[in-house]
């Protein structure tokens, strides 16, 4: 089990953007890809995951 002070940690040391637009340019000059520049780093960094839909 991953220790809660390493994951909060990465959370703090990683930089993230204000907002993930497809349509956006990051940091890197490329567009943005939120699977890769968001998901994947914030769920690799999740302890837990609680999906809410609505409709």
């Amino acid at each position: 089990m991953s220790d809660p002070d390493n994951i909060r940690n990465g959370f703090k040391n990683r930089q993230w953007n204000y907002s993930y637009k497809t349509s956006s340019v990051g940091s890197t000059r490329r567009s943005v890809n939120i699977l890769h520049d968001f998901y994947i780093p914030a769920l690799t960094l999740s302890v837990q995951y609680a999906r809410v839909a609505g409709y």
